[in-house]
């Protein structure tokens, strides 16, 4: 009898594990006009609770900014990391034309851990390619900055204290024949694949409110969740 109530209970508490969801989370960020890397910066700060890498608490912290995703890997020894995936979008609020209403930007996001052994594989890849080395765009000879949305990868790094950053602008627009291209491309769908990216901002737009307007993925169209 004992052991089939034990049955039981531990059915029970699978079943409710299997019923946890990621809490979405909505917040209101005052409107900043910047680059679109320093924006990305300042929604990560002000609009998600993230911290500044310059005084994380962690002797290694990098952070991966996608466009609506951000990626966060850290370790208190350089050796074993953990890791975060936000997700966000903006609600879009007609304000009628030529509006200067200065209303604040509202944003809904989440925050989901990930699997240990991926964060592994993507700390490896970029040690192993050396990434945290390549100069940040403007610095590699001819490359073009683009427009703004354009599947750009911001790259930070803090590291025994110390701050790094690297941005790519558009980078599969970018020549052939410019140097670190190809290494920066498959950097990036590296980790897009090994951490199932696009699954996991799908799963994150099917939990939004109903009947509300958004901005965002695919190719940052106006969609409404039904």
């Amino acid at each position: 009898m004992k052991r089939t109530t034990l049955i039981f209970i531990l059915f029970l508490s699978f079943l409710g594990l299997l019923g946890q969801t990621t809490k979405i989370y909505r917040t209101k960020v005052p409107y900043r006009n910047a680059p679109i890397k320093n924006y990305s910066t300042y929604l990560n700060h002000k609009g998600f609770k993230l911290r500044p890498l310059q005084s994380s608490i962690y002797q290694t912290h990098i952070r991966i900014s996608f466009d609506l995703q951000t990626i966060d890997l850290y370790s208190k020894n350089g050796v074993i990391f953990e890791g975060i995936l936000t997700n966000y979008i903006r609600e879009y609020i007609y304000l009628g034309e030529n509006s200067k209403d200065p209303r604040k930007s509202t944003y809904y996001y989440e925050k989901i851990s990930l699997a240990p052994e991926k964060v592994q594989s993507i700390v490896q890849m970029l040690y192993t390619t050396q990434q945290f080395t390549i100069p940040t765009g403007k610095l590699i000879p001819d490359w073009t900055p683009g427009a703004i949305h354009c599947d750009a990868i911001f790259f930070e790094y803090y590291i025994n204290k110390k701050y790094h950053k690297q941005y790519y602008s558009c980078p599969k627009s970018q020549n052939d024949t410019i140097i670190y291209k190809k290494i920066i491309l498959e950097n990036k769908a590296f980790i897009q694949k090994e951490l199932d990216l696009d699954s996991f901002y799908t799963s994150f737009k099917n939990k939004l409110p109903k009947g509300k307007a958004f901005y965002g993925k695919p190719d940052y169209s106006y969609f409404i969740t039904r």
